[in-house]
C-alpha cells in the first residue's frame, strides 16, 4: 500500500474513533479516488456510496456530496457498469434541477 493511501486509511481510522461523519465521508472519497487511480473501482464504489449517503446525512453541502458522487460515477464506468453510472447521473442531474 502506497504511504498516502495508508495515512488516508489512518486519517479514517481517527476520524470513526471521533465519530465524526464530515470528516470521515471526505476521507472516504479521498480513498475511493486513490482506488480509481490505480484501476480499482470495485474497492472504490463501496467507498464513494458511503460517502456521499454520509454527506447527505450531515447536510454537508450539495458540492461535497456531488464531489462523491461523481467519484461513484467514475467507478462505475472504470468498472464498465456504463448503465448504472448513467443512471446516477441523471439522477444527480435530477437533484439539481430541483434545488
Amino acid at each position: 500500500m502506497d504511504d498516502g493511501l495508508s495515512y488516508a486509511m489512518d486519517a479514517l481510522s481517527v476520524y470513526r474513533q471521533l465519530d465524526n461523519k464530515k470528516l470521515m465521508a471526505f476521507e472516504m472519497t479521498t480513498i475511493a479516488n486513490f482506488y480509481l487511480d490505480r484501476e480499482k473501482p470495485r474497492e472504490a464504489i463501496p467507498l464513494a456510496q458511503a460517502a456521499m449517503d454520509m454527506f447527505r446525512e450531515v447536510d454537508q453541502g450539495k458540492g461535497w456530496e456531488a464531489a462523491a458522487e461523481q467519484t461513484l460515477v467514475e467507478a462505475y464506468i472504470a468498472k464498465d457498469d456504463v448503465e448504472r453510472a448513467v443512471e446516477l447521473a441523471q439522477k444527480g442531474v435530477e437533484r439539481c434541477q430541483e434545488a
